[in-house]
């Protein structure tokens, strides 16, 4: 008899990697799929593996505490471009015209900022 060790599960809208006690929770909101696909949650779907899953989980879990180092300002700039308007971002051009910066400064600052990212997330 084979026992049951999830590697993930979603814990209130969140991919919590359970394995080698990396996060535990005690009490956890049991959902149905239907309610996660209400949501707008990811769900894996057959061609999706639990290593990809589990891979991609500990990637984004990196990218926000490498998104923590930023400055208010670059972590502004990148989730206005990267996050907002419905997860699609938005356009250089328009967030240089909302905040009143030309547009080239607005792609050097991405730039540094991203730089910055990739520095954290290598290490």
């Amino acid at each position: 008899m084979s026992k049951f060790n999830p590697l993930s599960v979603i814990v209130n809208g969140e991919l919590v990697t359970i394995d080698k006690g990396i996060t535990t929770y005690t009490h956890a909101e049991i959902v149905s799929y239907e309610g996660l696909l209400e949501s707008g949650i990811d769900c894996a779907d057959d061609s999706d593996s639990v290593e990809e899953i589990v891979s991609l989980s500990i990637m984004k879990e990196k990218l926000q505490l490498a998104m923590q180092s930023l400055t208010n300002d670059e972590r502004t700039l990148i989730n206005a471009l990267y996050y907002s308007n419905g997860g699609e971002g938005v356009s250089e051009r328009s967030y240089a015209n909302s905040v009143g910066i030309p547009r080239t400064t607005i792609e050097y600052r991405k730039n540094v900022a991203i730089d910055k990212l990739k520095q954290i997330l290598q290490k």
